[in-house]
């Protein structure tokens, strides 16, 4: 006994040493695989591990002098196994140790041989680490990455074809590494996995054509006074130019066709200067041209300097020239037909006009030295337009834009409603601060900060019919664009495909993946109307924070600079819901230039407008965190179904009336009618779906036509990916299922346009625990009870479907259903409020058993009890009269009762018992998916299935999780069983074994114990 006591401990005490050198493993793993790994972090963990590899060594010596003869041979075995793994993983921390020393030496030896040596005060500089760029198969890419690569590692003698093989993959990502991934790291390999490199990517003709590309598809120079854009323009030529010369391309062989082609990308100004420089010459070359740009750049690049001021520029201080001019923040937006005068007016510079109503140094609308009445009186005054405040015009003749603010025909700066609007603001604001002056002293003590703005604008989405107004975010850390759900199905844009992506949130080390829509997006500058179109990804919602916007005397200074914001004045007071984010995919397609207005804020020029990112001057009380909202999902459909079952009687799971939920049953409730003796219901769609509903015949009768081929042949009728069969039902095995969820391309499915509908269930562990609370408990359910309610006629057309009485027949027939089917998500929702419909209907002539029935469906299955057998009689007899007013029948009745059952054949009322139990031999009756033995009245789990399961199974990753997805356990009987299977799953994880890998042997012992 006392051996085997011994044995026991020894085992515990070898599973927990195992279990760190497992996370030892993991680590070791995941820092093999860091290029920026330290050789001291290396080391640390080669000794840890040989630590382990000793205490485990000596617990297993102890347990083989214990074992009996008869199981030395198989532990022997599982030992070897697991030393095997800790053996080639000091193994690679040995070779990484040595991989990393070899280079630092070979480092050093470069620096002791190279001309820095030649002095002492050189020879111990300490150079920056040399890192070759990561390539991930861009042809354009490959010269550079190679010349890298090959003078640091191919021609580097001292480093074996093995470690150069390590570097090779260390240095590719994307397609590049994917091409050499099936090499074993050998020394043979190492030339091989070069030579398909340099075939599949290095190839002179595949690289020529990547540089010719790159010239062909540059982005026309925007204005020739920006110099930072002249500049970009001229290196990305020169570049292009110049690995076609290191390719022996010479500019001689395509000089005429690309001098032509980039000239063509000139400002108007730029091409006629151009043309002047070679007015003396006959023609032209690609050499002549890039002459020419340098000679602007430089030219342009000496002017700032002398321009410049000698002093550091101070806060507020323009940095650079003034490149465009835009309409001013706050002023009257010019239409097509806007006179020049109007626009010179609202855009005059304060150095040389000055304000018209005072005469000082700022724009005239933005004078607040007088009122408007004052302002008018001065307009009338010197015979000047209302509209466009110019001499010599007339309000009735002028073609000026109206007034931004109350869309009547006179200047923003005589408009008395916006004054007002200003007047009560500034009354509001003076009464909330005299009331509460404490908290804000406070705040200010407190939150003395920088207010940060984001880059965001205010652009119109041009929809089918419509358009709508919105704000969108520039955030180049999102790699792809996303719109708002709400928006896109209210504007009906066109949906082009799909795309499954992988979601980091902030602060989470794993990706959530979420399946979203791609829609066409046309979006339209607010101020000249220019439209771009895009892609974007539909998404419930991007950030509910509200985004800040700058302050007055940021658009002052806006203004100042003839920079126009596309925020109005009254969006100040507003909170700024984000309705598009766009992201790295298109965000330098949209962002043109920018100008620097301080140390810490930059305007932010793109064609939707101008923005503003960074650090202003002003006080806020709060951080925003922007992010994209998604509902995580697991690993696994078998997981996902697992945690929700452990969460039953923990997570809400009863009636759930939101607002939009009541809006439902209201609706529902006042569309009802009883036709036939049945009820007939209209499908819950989502408000304006309907209309955007597709056709999706084309599709449907595809699917009807294989179908049709796969049966041909066969004697029996069932239909494969439609049909749900259940060997485990003693009635209704077959259950037919519709596709609601099928869709033409682009266009919504069925589902997608109607509302699931609130859950009107009642909590299923707590239906469970009041069925077993009863001395008397019966079961039932409705035969078909989908089928027993009708849809509306008008609804009708939308559940359409092909049909052939003979399958030889080419002869096709479209019918409708009239009833309520399996497959659309809505059905569920309509059979419960059909019942909670009637039962509430009835409940005057049947009070207790129409509260009973309220409380006791799940589904189409009635769970319930009584206290004897007298009240059972009574609610079960008084539930099938209920339920066959509403056309619907009771049926499979089941009792703990004998005597029960008794009374029931004297009412007629029939009961299941054939082939129901398992002293019967048959299949066990269910009670919500548990195993129920009514003559014993015991719940067991029936392992059966998941003996089966388990015997014809292998142990890996893939079976265990669905293993553990077959497993319905609602009141935790088998809760010490499922707690040591998830704490397996969590080391498998951490082990990051591949889906169909064979367990490691100490897994698999712990499994299989």
């Amino acid at each position: 006994m006392s051996q085997k006591t011994d044995l026991e401990r020894l085992k515990k005490q070898r599973s927990s040493h195992r279990g760190q050198v497992t996370k030892l493993i993991s680590k070791a793993e995941n820092r093999l695989t860091n290029p920026d790994v330290e050789i001291d972090e290396l080391e640390g963990l080669l000794i840890q591990l040989q630590t382990k590899d000793e205490q485990l060594k000596s617990i297993d010596s102890k347990i083989e002098n214990v074992l009996d003869l008869t199981e030395i041979e198989s532990e022997i075995e599982k030992i070897d196994e697991y030393n095997e793994v800790i053996v080639f993983t000091s193994v690679k921390l040995k070779n990484k140790i040595k991989l990393l020393q070899s280079v630092t030496e070979q480092v050093i030896s470069n620096g002791r041989e190279g001309p820095l040596n030649r002095s002492k005060s050189n020879s111990n500089a300490k150079l920056p680490k040399l890192k070759i760029q990561t390539y991930y198969g861009d042809p354009s890419e490959y010269l550079n990455f190679w010349n890298q690569f090959e003078n640091a590692v191919d021609k580097n003698s001292s480093l074996s074809n093995i470690e150069k093989f390590s570097y090779l993959f260390s240095s590719l990502g994307g397609d590049a590494l994917s091409c050499i991934k099936g090499f074993a790291i050998s020394d043979d390999n190492y030339e091989s996995a070069i030579k398909l490199l340099k075939d599949t990517f290095g190839q002179t003709d595949v690289l020529i054509n990547a540089h010719v590309s790159k010239l062909l598809n540059m982005s026309p120079l925007k204005n020739s006074s920006n110099l930072q854009e002249l500049r970009n323009f001229y290196f990305k030529c020169q570049t292009q130019i110049h690995s076609l010369d290191s390719l022996g391309v010479k500019s001689d062989t395509y000089s005429v066709m690309l001098s032509a082609i980039i000239l063509k990308l000139f400002p108007s100004d730029l091409a006629l200067d151009f043309s002047k420089a070679q007015i003396s010459s006959s023609n032209h070359n690609l050499e002549d041209l890039m002459k020419f740009l340098h000679d602007v750049v430089s030219v342009r690049q000496r002017t700032f300097q002398i321009q410049s001021p000698s002093h550091p520029p101070h806060r507020g201080e323009n940095l650079q020239y003034k490149q465009f001019v835009r309409r001013p923040f706050g002023a009257p937006s010019r239409s097509k037909f806007a006179s020049s005068a109007s626009e010179m007016l609202t855009n005059a510079s304060p150095s040389t006009s000055g304000c018209l109503f005072c005469g000082q140094g700022h724009l005239s609308h933005l004078c607040e030295n007088s009122n408007a009445k004052k302002k008018r009186e001065k307009l009338l005054r010197e015979k000047r337009c209302l509209l466009c405040c110019n001499l010599n015009c007339f309000v009735k003749k002028c073609k000026g834009a109206v007034c931004s603010f109350c869309n009547s025909r006179h200047a923003r700066a005589i408009c008395f409603k916006l004054e007002n609007s200003k007047n009560q603001k500034s009354e509001n604001n003076s009464e909330k601060l005299s009331n509460e002056v404490v908290s804000t002293a406070t705040n200010c003590m407190v939150n003395d900060k920088k207010g940060v703005l984001l880059q965001c604008v205010k652009v119109d989405i041009v929809g089918n019919k419509i358009s709508d107004c919105v704000y969108a975010l520039y955030d180049n850390g999102s790699e792809r664009t996303f719109l708002r759900k709400g928006i896109s199905e209210k504007l009906g844009l066109r949906v082009v495909g799909s795309e499954k992506l992988n979601i980091y949130s902030f602060g989470a080390r794993k990706p959530r993946s979420q399946v979203c829509r791609k829609v066409e997006v046309k979006l339209r500058n607010i101020l000249d109307g220019r439209e771009v179109v895009i892609e974007a990804l539909e998404i419930e919602e991007i950030s509910r924070a509200s985004i800040r916007v700058p302050d007055w005397d940021v658009c002052v200074e806006m203004e100042k600079r003839g920079l126009a914001l596309t925020l109005e004045v009254e969006d100040l007071s507003r909170n700024c819901q984000i309705s598009l984010l766009v992201g790295a995919d298109y965000y330098w397609d949209l962002v043109k230039g920018f100008q620097r207005l301080n140390s810490s804020l930059v305007a932010v020029e793109t064609v939707l407008g101008w923005s503003l990112q960074g650090r202003c001057d002003e006080l806020t009380e709060s951080i925003l965190v922007n992010f994209v909202i998604s509902e995580r999902e697991l690993v696994s459909a078998e997981v996902r179904r697992f945690w929700e079952l452990e969460s039953l009687g923990i997570r809400g799971d009863g009636i759930d009336t939101g607002l939009n939920e009541q809006d439902i049953l209201k609706e529902f409730d006042e569309s009802i009618q009883f036709v036939d003796n049945r009820y007939c219901v209209k499908l819950p769609w989502k408000e304006g779906m309907q209309e955007k509903l597709g056709t999706n015949r084309q599709v449907a009768l595809r699917h009807f036509n294989g179908l049709v081929e796969r049966l041909a042949d066969e004697s029996s009728f069932y239909l494969p990916h439609h049909a749900v069969v259940r060997d485990d039902k003693v009635s209704s095995r077959l259950r037919i299922v519709f596709d609601g969820a099928s869709h033409a391309e682009g266009q919504y499915s069925l589902n997608d346009c109607l509302n699931t509908g609130p859950n009107l269930y009642p909590n299923l562990f707590e239906l469970l625990i009041k069925f077993r609370e009863n001395a008397v408990t019966y079961i039932a359910d409705i035969r078909q009870a989908f089928l027993q309610i009708l849809i509306d006629a008008e609804d009708r057309p939308f559940t359409r479907f092909f049909w052939k009485e003979d399958l030889n027949s080419d002869k096709l027939t479209v019918l409708n259903f009239t009833r309520v089917l399996f497959g659309l998500t809505p059905s569920p929702y309509l059979l419960a409020a059909t019942l909670k419909y009637h039962f509430e209907k009835n409940i005057d002539l049947f009070p207790e058993t129409c509260e009973s029935l309220l409380k006791s469906f799940w589904v189409d299955d009635l769970v319930g009890g009584a206290d004897d057998v007298e009240q059972a009689l009574k609610t079960t007899t008084e539930s099938v009269k209920i339920l066959k007013d509403a056309g619907m029948i009771l049926r499979k009745w089941q009792t703990n009762s004998k005597e029960l059952r008794e009374d029931w054949k004297k009412v007629g009322i029939e009961t299941h018992e054939d082939k129901t139990t398992l002293a019967r031999g048959g299949v066990p009756t269910k009670v919500l998916g548990l195993a129920w033995d009514p003559d014993k009245d015991i719940i067991f789990f029936d392992v059966s299935k998941l003996m089966n399961i388990l015997a014809s199974g292998c142990s890996t990753k893939r079976f265990l999780l669905q293993i553990l997805g077959r497993i319905f356990d609602p009141i935790g009987f088998l809760g010490p069983f499922i707690v040591r299977l998830k704490l397996i799953l969590q080391e498998l994880w951490a082990a990051d074994i591949d889906w169909d890998d064979k367990l490691p042997s100490s897994l698999d012992y712990k499994w299989q114990l």
